[in-house]
């Protein structure tokens, strides 16, 4: 009604995890290269536990490792990794999934790993497999979700080269490699992932579509009113990030991997409350599936607007790969406000987005997990201490024994990724 002030109907979905140091056993992780940059009790994902540094080879002929397949030709595809002949079995043996293109291979930071012992069979005598899924291909990008048994889980999205399995032992700490697959290759490089939406602060008439492939060069949104018919069409523009960018380790070591390009499309014209359909992509590497959105509701005091709200949500492999890290309760987070999320029109973030920490894959990671609320309605988040922390780099935020929370990335990543109306870039 004219004259009243707008009402606004919040539904908060808040993670609330624990915080540096709050692990009883975080003392007696192993220092991995990446913890010397800052203090070990601030592990904040299962990556920081290996011990890159110190893992070498030790190669074992009578270890087999092999896949079901040696090409990812769809997103989703799944794979099994199979191991057998492994001496004197026990729970210091896991399965990596590494960057084939890495030199040596055992340098590598694993994109993900699992405990071969969750494979009975594999402690009794020393064989076992796991069910990997491989979805979301760019550049010869593997992405693999594991799954013990027959049971299945939803692929998840990492990284961007060809990748390999790889049979290790000594656990974390003492990393050594005894056997390796075949590298599985990606058919489609440029398949586009990773999608979003965010406001442009133009009103409701814009939207901005937001997106990532390896190196896509005629990347656009189609869209319109209707689904199927998608006669409008908006250009993106396209841009990255670099290893030199990052402001110290591990974005500039072990956590680098290149995240291709990043295209932002903004689509005008829109009338306020309607509904749209789109799909990202280009003519020669093919297009997204088609999402919809509500476009925002019109300015005035007769709107109203209701909303998502979180913080400190982090993200988590749904098949259990990584260990068990205190961000599992993300997925289940997630999974809601995907099950409720055609009643809200907004999704608010307030800072430490996925805890990436400086590895690339964990915010490949990250952005599968949203992808599907996140193309459903605008997406818009904010820098805390974990994007942006880093000394010497001019942050806000109170630096007592912290400043090394966004692992080197200083804030760069987070604002590559994520494009808010904001006056300017930030200046690390």
């Amino acid at each position: 009604m004219a004259g009243q002030p707008p009402t606004l109907a919040l539904a908060l979905a808040v993670v609330l995890l624990v915080g540096p140091g709050a692990r009883a056993n975080d003392a007696a992780l192993p220092p991995g290269p990446s913890a010397r940059a800052r203090p070990p009790a601030q592990r904040h994902n299962a990556l920081e536990r290996v011990n890159v540094g110190a893992t070498r080879p030790d190669p074992d002929p009578t270890v087999r490792l092999s896949v079901s397949s040696t090409k990812l030709k769809r997103s989703g595809q799944w794979f099994t990794v199979e191991w057998a002949n492994v001496p004197n079995p026990d729970w210091g043996d896991w399965v990596a999934l590494l960057p084939a293109y890495a030199d040596p291979i055992w340098s590598a930071t694993p994109f993900k790993y699992d405990i071969a012992g969750k494979t009975p069979s594999h402690i009794r005598r020393g064989s076992g497999k796991l069910r990997r899924a491989r979805g979301a291909a760019r550049r010869a990008l593997a992405c693999v979700a594991a799954t013990v048994g027959p049971s299945r889980s939803p692929p998840t999205q990492l990284l961007m080269r060809d990748v390999r399995f790889a049979f290790m032992r000594g656990g974390l700490v003492a990393p050594r490699l005894v056997a390796v697959s075949e590298v599985i290759r990606v058919i489609n490089p440029n398949e586009p992932l990773q999608g979003r939406l965010a406001l442009t602060g133009n009103g409701p008439s814009e939207m901005l579509v937001q997106w990532s492939t390896h190196n896509s060069s005629r990347a656009i949104v189609k869209w319109g009113e209707r689904a199927g018919k998608l006669t409008e069409a908006a250009e993106a523009e396209s841009h990255t990030y670099t290893k030199d960018e990052m402001c110290g380790a591990p974005a500039n070591t072990i956590g680098w991997n290149d995240p291709g390009l990043i295209h932002v499309a903004k689509l005008v014209g829109l009338t306020p409350g309607r509904r749209y359909h789109y799909r990202f992509g280009d003519e020669d590497w093919g297009f997204s599936k088609e999402f919809s959105f509500r476009a925002a509701p019109p300015e005035g005091p007769g709107s109203t607007v209701k909303f998502l709200a979180v913080a400190d949500l982090g993200q988590a492999e749904e098949d259990g790969s990584l260990e068990s890290f205190y961000y599992a309760p993300s997925l289940n987070t997630t999974r809601l406000m995907q099950k409720e999320g055609d009643s809200y029109q907004l999704m608010l973030h307030n800072g430490d987005i996925s805890y990436a920490r400086g590895y690339v894959s964990q915010w490949d990671n990250f952005h599968h997990q949203m992808e599907p609320l996140v193309t459903r309605m605008p997406y818009m988040v904010a820098p805390g201490n974990h994007e942006r922390n880093w000394p010497g780099t001019r942050d806000r935020f109170d630096g007592r024994g912290a400043v090394y929370d966004s692992g080197g990335e200083c804030g760069v990543a987070y604002e590559r990724r994520m494009t808010m109306p904001i006056p300017g870039p930030d200046k690390p």
